[in-house]
Parts: C-alpha cells; sequence; structure tokens
C-alpha cells in the first residue's frame, strides 16, 4: 500500500468464519514488520522505515493519522536492516521491540516534546539494549521472555533484589550511561571542570566509575567505589563487606581536574558482575571565563 496504513476489524460472519475487513486507509508511514504491532494504552504502535508510529486520534475532530514516537531512536532504526524481522510487545509501561539481535526501548510513562519532530505531539524516551540475542520478546507471567536465533528461551530475571539476578548466564554486564558534550555557555572558549556528582541507587552491592573524554581520550576520574552499598544478611560478600544499612539513594561526589578543554563528555558505568546499576541523576561543576557555570 506504499505510505499508507491500513485498518482493518475482525468479526465473525454468519457461518463463525473471520473475517478482516478494511475499515479505514491512513495516509502516513506504512508499517514494515508484521510482528512489531503493540497496543501502549490506547494508542496502537508499530514499526515503519522511518522508526516507530503511532495511530492516534486529532484531538478536535477524532480523525486518525499517524504520529513518530521514537524521533529519540529513529535515525538508529532506519539504518537497521531486515525490519521486515522486528517483533514486539508490551512490558510494563514499555514497547520492547527486538531487531537485529538487539532491543529498543520506549518508555510510555516519560513524555518529550521535540520541537524538531513538529508534526508529532510528543515522543517518548527511548532505550538501547545491544547485545541481546533477541530475534522475538513476548510476556508470560508477568516476566520479558526472548528467543534467540538459535532457538534458545530465556528470561530477564524477576527478583530485582538479588544481586545474582545481574548478569548475563553468568557473565558480567557492562552497563554504562554516556553524557552528550558539555560545552558551557560559550562553546569555542576552554572551561575548567572541577567535581562530578551523581545519585545512585542504593543495593547490596553496586558501584559506579565515571571517565572523561578528553580530546577523544577517555580517562577514569571517579570510582564510587562502596559508597552507595548497605548491609544485608541475605547476601554477604566479605570482600565487599559494608556496614551501612541506608537504602535510600545516595548522592555522591568528587573533585575532578579537567583544564582547558573546550568540551567534555562523561561515561557512568558498572561491568561487575552481580552488581544493580540505577541511576537517579547526575551533575557537573565548571568553570569558564567570566563566570562560574554548573549544571
Amino acid at each position: 500500500m506504499g505510505r499508507n496504513a491500513v485498518i482493518r476489524t475482525g468479526s465473525l460472519d454468519e457461518d463463525g468464519e473471520a473475517l478482516f475487513r478494511v475499515t479505514n486507509t491512513l495516509l502516513g508511514e506504512a508499517p514494515a514488520a508484521p510482528w512489531s504491532f503493540a497496543y501502549m494504552g490506547k494508542e496502537p504502535l508499530f514499526l515503519t522505515e522511518r522508526g516507530v508510529y503511532a495511530i492516534t486520534a486529532e484531538e478536535l475532530t477524532g480523525e486518525k493519522y499517524t504520529q513518530e514516537r521514537s524521533y529519540l531512536i529513529s535515525s538508529a532504526l532506519m539504518a537497521l536492516p531486515e525490519k521486515e524481522e522486528a517483533a514486539a510487545c508490551i512490558y510494563r509501561d514499555f514497547y520492547v521491540l527486538a531487531v537485529g539481535g538487539d532491543l529498543y526501548l520506549l518508555d510510555g510513562q516519560q513524555r518529550t516534546y521535540e520541537k524538531d519532530s513538529p508534526y508529532s505531539s510528543y515522543q517518548y524516551e527511548a532505550y538501547y539494549w545491544p547485545g541481546i540475542g533477541a530475534r522475538v520478546v513476548w510476556v508470560e507471567d508477568g516476566v520479558l521472555w526472548f528467543g534467540t536465533t538459535e532457538g534458545n528461551l530465556k528470561e530477564f530475571a524477576r527478583n530485582v533484589d538479588d544481586p545474582e539476578s545481574y548478569n548475563d548466564d553468568g557473565a558480567a554486564i557492562d552497563a554504562y550511561w554516556e553524557t552528550s558534550d558539555f560545552d558551557g555557555k560559550t562553546f569555542f572558549k576552554n572551561k575548567t571542570f572541577t567535581s562530578v556528582s551523581i545519585r545512585l541507587a542504593a543495593a547490596v552491592l553496586t558501584g559506579v566509575k565515571i571517565y572523561a573524554q578528553r580530546r577523544g581520550l577517555w580517562s577514569l576520574v571517579f570510582d564510587a567505589k562502596e559508597r552507595a552499598r548497605y548491609f544485608d544478611w541475605s547476601y554477604i560478600d566479605f570482600s565487599k563487606f559494608v556496614f551501612s544499612a541506608d537504602q535510600t539513594p545516595r548522592t555522591l561526589s568528587g573533585k575532578v581536574k579537567i583544564k582547558k578543554v573546550d568540551k567534555t563528555r562523561f561515561r557512568l558505568q558498572n561491568s561487575e558482575k552481580n552488581e544493580p546499576f540505577g541511576i537517579y541523576a547526575f551533575g557537573v561543576e565548571w568553570k569558564e571565563p567570566g563566570s562560574n557555570y554548573k549544571r
């Protein structure tokens, strides 16, 4: 149908046979993968050649049309080959899309309003999980499952409080979050970055290492070590033992000295086996000619 979305309605005829009549045709991006359809609340989402789109209703007239919902990752989705093999499901408040062995997630609880996507009312916050090996995804008994191209069936761990849930078939998971460049109020002037702060989710075992990129090279500038851990009798690792009983998120800060750079970016990383890794907030302090700016 080219650049159209065809809407069908299912019913049974007088003999009990299933019928799927075409009830509407919407001008817009056409679906690219038959197994990518899933409902986010009352909104059907599906993968197109240009990203994930939704069929939605215009507020005043009720007329239905398509809108982009994956602006934050659409460029990555457009570059993917073999989109017709993609599969999706809804897990809690997430639209989970499996394609090329990786997972792309849209968070139905987090909406952003992008000025560079003027023909869509909002976008969903997006996440990328590489190297999962998922060919198909589905939810069973509240647990997210996936199947691999080799025919293996796997489930994501369901006990968020158990440190041994945080590994990949026994191997450590390299988890990280990377910022965009910090270039201050005047991008072409040199700055000096003086400190970093992070609010980290507390856990029996957890930690974070913060790296900074200077002139294209990464270096370690802060290591939280055991400062966000708490003691629990149900799981004891004497190599990472602490006495703290505080289970609330921890705000951790450290001095850094990144001098005379026009910009820098940061990577917050945890690659330890059996360590959960949750970030609530991240901040940076820097100086530049004329004033001090904080973010």
